[in-house]
Protein backbone atom coordinates (compact mmCIF):
# COMPACT_ATOMS: atom_id res chain seq x y z
CA UNK A 1 0.00 0.00 0.00
CA UNK A 2 2.84 2.40 0.88
CA UNK A 3 4.61 1.75 -2.43
CA UNK A 4 1.50 2.41 -4.49
CA UNK A 5 0.72 5.49 -2.39
CA UNK A 6 4.18 6.94 -2.97
CA UNK A 7 3.98 6.27 -6.70
CA UNK A 8 0.54 7.86 -6.91
CA UNK A 9 1.80 10.92 -5.06
CA UNK A 10 4.64 11.30 -7.53
CA UNK A 11 2.24 10.85 -10.44
CA UNK A 12 -0.11 13.52 -9.13
CA UNK A 13 2.83 15.85 -8.52
CA UNK A 14 3.81 15.48 -12.16
CA UNK A 15 0.24 15.97 -13.36
CA UNK A 16 -0.21 19.02 -11.15
CA UNK A 17 2.99 20.46 -12.56
CA UNK A 18 1.62 19.96 -16.05
CA UNK A 19 -1.69 21.61 -15.12
CA UNK A 20 0.00 24.65 -13.62
CA UNK A 21 2.51 24.97 -16.43
CA UNK A 22 -0.23 24.74 -19.07
CA UNK A 23 -1.54 28.14 -17.98
CA UNK A 24 1.59 29.81 -19.35
CA UNK A 25 2.31 30.06 -23.06
CA UNK A 26 4.96 27.61 -24.15
CA UNK A 27 7.82 28.66 -26.40
CA UNK A 28 7.59 27.67 -30.05
CA UNK A 29 8.82 24.18 -30.73
CA UNK A 30 11.30 23.16 -33.35
CA UNK A 31 8.40 21.81 -35.40
CA UNK A 32 6.77 25.24 -35.53
CA UNK A 33 10.11 26.84 -36.33
CA UNK A 34 10.87 24.45 -39.13
CA UNK A 35 7.35 24.82 -40.51
CA UNK A 36 7.93 28.55 -40.92
CA UNK A 37 11.18 28.08 -42.81
CA UNK A 38 10.64 28.24 -46.53
CA UNK A 39 12.78 28.19 -49.59
CA UNK A 40 12.84 30.87 -52.26
CA UNK A 41 9.08 30.90 -52.73
CA UNK A 42 8.96 27.25 -53.77
CA UNK A 43 7.42 25.91 -50.51
CA UNK A 44 8.35 24.69 -47.07
CA UNK A 45 11.30 22.50 -46.26
CA UNK A 46 10.15 19.01 -45.30
CA UNK A 47 11.21 18.46 -41.65
CA UNK A 48 13.31 15.32 -41.34
CA UNK A 49 14.03 15.50 -37.61
CA UNK A 50 12.63 17.93 -35.06
CA UNK A 51 11.78 18.11 -31.38
CA UNK A 52 8.09 18.15 -30.40
CA UNK A 53 8.20 17.67 -26.62
CA UNK A 54 4.80 19.24 -26.07
CA UNK A 55 3.17 16.36 -27.93
CA UNK A 56 4.27 13.78 -25.35
CA UNK A 57 4.94 16.00 -22.34
CA UNK A 58 2.26 14.67 -19.96
CA UNK A 59 2.80 10.98 -20.72
CA UNK A 60 6.58 11.33 -20.69
CA UNK A 61 6.73 13.15 -17.36
CA UNK A 62 4.27 10.75 -15.68
CA UNK A 63 6.37 7.80 -16.89
CA UNK A 64 9.54 9.47 -15.59
CA UNK A 65 7.95 10.08 -12.17
CA UNK A 66 6.93 6.41 -11.92
CA UNK A 67 10.39 5.32 -13.06
CA UNK A 68 12.01 7.61 -10.49
CA UNK A 69 9.84 6.21 -7.69
CA UNK A 70 10.63 2.64 -8.73
CA UNK A 71 14.38 3.26 -8.91
CA UNK A 72 14.34 4.98 -5.52
CA UNK A 73 12.45 2.06 -4.03
CA UNK A 74 14.92 -0.45 -5.47
CA UNK A 75 17.95 1.54 -4.43
CA UNK A 76 16.61 2.13 -0.94
CA UNK A 77 16.21 -1.58 -0.23
CA UNK A 78 19.70 -2.28 -1.58
CA UNK A 79 20.99 -0.44 1.50
CA UNK A 80 19.85 -2.64 4.42
CA UNK A 81 21.69 -0.61 7.05
CA UNK A 82 19.42 2.33 6.14
CA UNK A 83 16.15 0.58 5.25
CA UNK A 84 16.03 -1.25 8.59
CA UNK A 85 16.10 2.01 10.55
CA UNK A 86 14.46 4.58 8.26
CA UNK A 87 10.97 4.00 6.74
CA UNK A 88 10.88 4.19 2.96
CA UNK A 89 8.11 6.82 3.05
CA UNK A 90 10.61 9.17 4.72
CA UNK A 91 12.82 8.75 1.67
CA UNK A 92 10.06 9.97 -0.62
CA UNK A 93 9.47 12.96 1.65
CA UNK A 94 13.16 13.87 1.41
CA UNK A 95 13.07 13.42 -2.37
CA UNK A 96 10.04 15.69 -2.54
CA UNK A 97 11.87 18.34 -0.53
CA UNK A 98 14.90 18.06 -2.80
CA UNK A 99 12.86 18.42 -5.97
CA UNK A 100 10.90 21.29 -4.45
CA UNK A 101 14.17 23.05 -3.69
CA UNK A 102 15.40 22.43 -7.24
CA UNK A 103 12.18 23.85 -8.70
CA UNK A 104 12.49 26.95 -6.54
CA UNK A 105 16.21 27.38 -7.25
CA UNK A 106 15.56 27.09 -10.97
CA UNK A 107 12.97 29.84 -10.85
CA UNK A 108 10.07 27.47 -11.44
CA UNK A 109 6.83 27.76 -9.52
CA UNK A 110 6.15 25.09 -6.92
CA UNK A 111 3.71 22.52 -8.41
CA UNK A 112 0.28 22.79 -6.83
CA UNK A 113 -1.92 19.73 -6.28
CA UNK A 114 -5.44 20.68 -7.26
CA UNK A 115 -8.30 19.97 -4.85
CA UNK A 116 -10.35 17.97 -7.37
CA UNK A 117 -7.30 16.14 -8.66
CA UNK A 118 -6.57 14.78 -5.19
CA UNK A 119 -10.09 13.77 -4.21
CA UNK A 120 -11.14 12.34 -7.59
CA UNK A 121 -7.90 10.80 -8.93
CA UNK A 122 -5.50 10.08 -6.08
CA UNK A 123 -7.74 9.15 -3.17
CA UNK A 124 -10.02 6.44 -4.70
CA UNK A 125 -7.23 3.95 -5.60
CA UNK A 126 -5.66 4.37 -2.15
CA UNK A 127 -8.95 3.68 -0.37
CA UNK A 128 -9.65 0.75 -2.71
CA UNK A 129 -6.30 -0.78 -1.84
CA UNK A 130 -6.90 -0.35 1.89
CA UNK A 131 -10.46 -1.67 1.81
CA UNK A 132 -9.83 -4.60 -0.52
CA UNK A 133 -7.13 -6.11 1.69
CA UNK A 134 -8.92 -5.32 4.95
CA UNK A 135 -9.25 -8.44 7.17
CA UNK A 136 -13.02 -8.78 7.53
CA UNK A 137 -13.40 -11.27 10.39
CA UNK A 138 -11.19 -9.46 12.96
CA UNK A 139 -12.82 -6.18 11.93
CA UNK A 140 -16.36 -7.31 12.76
CA UNK A 141 -15.20 -8.90 16.01
CA UNK A 142 -13.83 -5.54 17.15
CA UNK A 143 -16.30 -3.31 15.29
CA UNK A 144 -17.42 -1.39 18.39
CA UNK A 145 -13.92 -0.39 19.40
CA UNK A 146 -12.99 0.46 15.81
CA UNK A 147 -16.02 2.77 15.53
CA UNK A 148 -15.19 4.34 18.88
CA UNK A 149 -11.63 5.16 17.89
CA UNK A 150 -12.49 6.01 14.28
CA UNK A 151 -15.47 8.32 14.75
CA UNK A 152 -15.44 9.61 18.32
CA UNK A 153 -11.65 9.72 18.56
CA UNK A 154 -11.19 11.53 15.24
CA UNK A 155 -13.91 14.09 16.02
CA UNK A 156 -12.40 14.76 19.44
CA UNK A 157 -8.92 15.01 17.95
CA UNK A 158 -10.08 17.57 15.38
CA UNK A 159 -11.88 19.69 17.98
CA UNK A 160 -8.94 19.46 20.40
CA UNK A 161 -6.29 20.48 17.86
CA UNK A 162 -8.48 23.27 16.47
CA UNK A 163 -9.34 24.54 19.95
CA UNK A 164 -5.72 24.58 21.10
CA UNK A 165 -4.69 26.39 17.91
CA UNK A 166 -7.46 28.96 18.40
CA UNK A 167 -6.30 29.54 21.98
CA UNK A 168 -2.74 30.10 20.81
CA UNK A 169 -3.97 32.63 18.23
CA UNK A 170 -5.93 34.49 20.90
CA UNK A 171 -2.95 34.85 23.25
CA UNK A 172 -1.65 37.76 21.21
CA UNK A 173 1.90 37.32 19.98
CA UNK A 174 1.93 40.56 18.04
CA UNK A 175 1.35 38.85 14.70
CA UNK A 176 -1.67 40.13 12.78
CA UNK A 177 -1.89 36.85 10.89
CA UNK A 178 -2.49 34.89 14.09
CA UNK A 179 -4.86 37.40 15.66
CA UNK A 180 -6.98 37.49 12.51
CA UNK A 181 -7.31 33.71 12.42
CA UNK A 182 -10.86 32.71 13.28
CA UNK A 183 -12.25 29.63 15.00
CA UNK A 184 -13.49 28.06 11.76
CA UNK A 185 -10.04 28.31 10.20
CA UNK A 186 -8.53 26.60 13.24
CA UNK A 187 -11.17 23.87 13.16
CA UNK A 188 -10.53 23.45 9.44
CA UNK A 189 -6.87 22.85 10.18
CA UNK A 190 -7.79 20.50 13.03
CA UNK A 191 -9.97 18.42 10.72
CA UNK A 192 -7.06 17.98 8.31
CA UNK A 193 -4.69 16.80 11.05
CA UNK A 194 -7.26 14.61 12.83
CA UNK A 195 -6.58 11.59 10.61
CA UNK A 196 -3.49 9.87 12.01
CA UNK A 197 -2.47 6.88 9.89
CA UNK A 198 -0.16 4.76 12.01
CA UNK A 199 -1.33 1.45 10.56
CA UNK A 200 1.50 1.27 8.04
CA UNK A 201 4.11 1.43 10.79
CA UNK A 202 2.52 -1.38 12.81
CA UNK A 203 2.13 -3.44 9.64
CA UNK A 204 5.89 -3.30 9.12
CA UNK A 205 6.78 -4.42 12.64
CA UNK A 206 4.18 -7.24 12.70
CA UNK A 207 2.15 -6.37 15.78
CA UNK A 208 -0.63 -8.54 17.21
CA UNK A 209 -3.76 -8.96 15.11
CA UNK A 210 -6.14 -7.17 17.50
CA UNK A 211 -3.88 -4.11 17.76
CA UNK A 212 -3.32 -4.12 14.02
CA UNK A 213 -7.03 -4.26 13.15
CA UNK A 214 -7.87 -1.54 15.68
CA UNK A 215 -5.32 0.81 14.18
CA UNK A 216 -6.03 -0.24 10.60
CA UNK A 217 -9.79 0.16 10.89
CA UNK A 218 -9.41 3.40 12.82
CA UNK A 219 -7.10 4.83 10.16
CA UNK A 220 -9.64 4.18 7.39
CA UNK A 221 -12.58 5.59 9.36
CA UNK A 222 -10.55 8.56 10.55
CA UNK A 223 -9.78 9.42 6.92
CA UNK A 224 -13.51 9.41 6.18
CA UNK A 225 -14.28 11.54 9.25
CA UNK A 226 -11.51 13.99 8.36
CA UNK A 227 -12.82 14.47 4.82
CA UNK A 228 -16.43 14.97 5.98
CA UNK A 229 -15.36 17.41 8.71
CA UNK A 230 -13.21 19.30 6.23
CA UNK A 231 -16.11 19.78 3.81
CA UNK A 232 -18.44 20.71 6.70
CA UNK A 233 -16.11 23.37 8.13
CA UNK A 234 -15.38 24.63 4.63
CA UNK A 235 -19.10 25.21 4.02
CA UNK A 236 -19.33 27.07 7.34
CA UNK A 237 -16.33 29.17 6.37
CA UNK A 238 -17.78 30.03 2.94
CA UNK A 239 -21.15 31.12 4.34
CA UNK A 240 -19.30 33.41 6.83
CA UNK A 241 -22.19 33.15 9.32
CA UNK A 242 -22.77 30.26 11.70
CA UNK A 243 -26.13 29.90 13.42
CA UNK A 244 -27.59 27.22 15.64
CA UNK A 245 -29.73 25.93 12.77
CA UNK A 246 -26.69 25.61 10.50
CA UNK A 247 -24.81 23.71 13.20
CA UNK A 248 -27.80 21.41 13.69
CA UNK A 249 -28.07 20.81 9.95
CA UNK A 250 -24.31 20.21 9.85
CA UNK A 251 -24.61 17.46 12.47
CA UNK A 252 -27.42 15.85 10.47
CA UNK A 253 -25.37 16.15 7.27
CA UNK A 254 -22.42 14.51 9.04
CA UNK A 255 -24.60 11.56 10.08
CA UNK A 256 -26.18 11.25 6.64
CA UNK A 257 -22.76 11.31 5.00
CA UNK A 258 -21.69 8.21 6.92
CA UNK A 259 -24.96 6.30 6.62
CA UNK A 260 -25.38 7.28 2.98
CA UNK A 261 -21.85 6.13 2.22
CA UNK A 262 -22.61 2.73 3.75
CA UNK A 263 -25.80 2.46 1.67
CA UNK A 264 -24.08 3.40 -1.59
CA UNK A 265 -21.18 1.04 -0.90
CA UNK A 266 -23.57 -1.82 -0.10
CA UNK A 267 -25.51 -1.30 -3.34
CA UNK A 268 -22.37 -1.31 -5.46
CA UNK A 269 -21.01 -4.29 -3.51
CA UNK A 270 -24.13 -6.31 -4.31
CA UNK A 271 -23.94 -5.19 -7.94
CA UNK A 272 -20.27 -6.20 -8.12
CA UNK A 273 -20.96 -9.63 -6.62
CA UNK A 274 -23.84 -10.18 -9.06
CA UNK A 275 -21.75 -9.12 -12.06
CA UNK A 276 -18.76 -11.30 -11.19
CA UNK A 277 -21.02 -14.37 -11.17
CA UNK A 278 -20.94 -14.27 -14.97
CA UNK A 279 -17.18 -13.78 -15.40
CA UNK A 280 -16.10 -17.38 -14.82
CA UNK A 281 -15.04 -17.77 -18.46
CA UNK A 282 -13.59 -14.28 -18.75
CA UNK A 283 -11.51 -13.93 -15.61
CA UNK A 284 -9.43 -11.18 -17.16
CA UNK A 285 -12.43 -8.84 -16.84
CA UNK A 286 -12.88 -9.38 -13.08
CA UNK A 287 -10.17 -6.94 -11.88
CA UNK A 288 -11.56 -4.29 -14.23
CA UNK A 289 -15.11 -4.84 -12.93
CA UNK A 290 -13.98 -4.58 -9.31
CA UNK A 291 -11.95 -1.44 -9.97
CA UNK A 292 -14.70 0.29 -11.95
CA UNK A 293 -17.51 -0.48 -9.51
CA UNK A 294 -15.41 0.61 -6.54
CA UNK A 295 -14.50 3.83 -8.32
CA UNK A 296 -18.16 4.38 -9.26
CA UNK A 297 -19.17 3.82 -5.63
CA UNK A 298 -16.77 6.54 -4.52
CA UNK A 299 -17.85 8.97 -7.26
CA UNK A 300 -21.57 8.29 -6.74
CA UNK A 301 -21.29 8.94 -3.01
CA UNK A 302 -19.22 12.06 -3.56
CA UNK A 303 -21.76 13.29 -6.13
CA UNK A 304 -24.41 13.43 -3.39
CA UNK A 305 -21.91 14.87 -0.83
CA UNK A 306 -21.79 11.54 1.02
CA UNK A 307 -18.66 9.83 2.32
CA UNK A 308 -16.98 8.25 -0.68
CA UNK A 309 -14.32 6.69 1.54
CA UNK A 310 -16.88 4.71 3.53
CA UNK A 311 -18.67 3.77 0.30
Amino acid sequence: MDNRLAMLLLMVLGLAHDVTSSNHPSPPTAHATSANISTNGTGRIFPLLYLDYGKVQISFEVAMWILLASLLKLGFHRLPHISTHVPDRCLFIVVGLVFGGLFRAGGQGVPQILHKLFFLCLLPPIILDAGYFLPIEPLFKNLGRVLLFGFVGSIWNGFFVGGILYGVCRIGTGSTVLTNTGLLQCLLFGSITSAVDSAAVFEKIQMKDILHILLFGESILSDAVAVVLYHLYHEFHVTASVTFMKVFLGVIAFSLAGLGGILVGSCYGILTAFTTRFTSNTGIVEPLVVFLFCNLAYLSADMFNLSGIIA
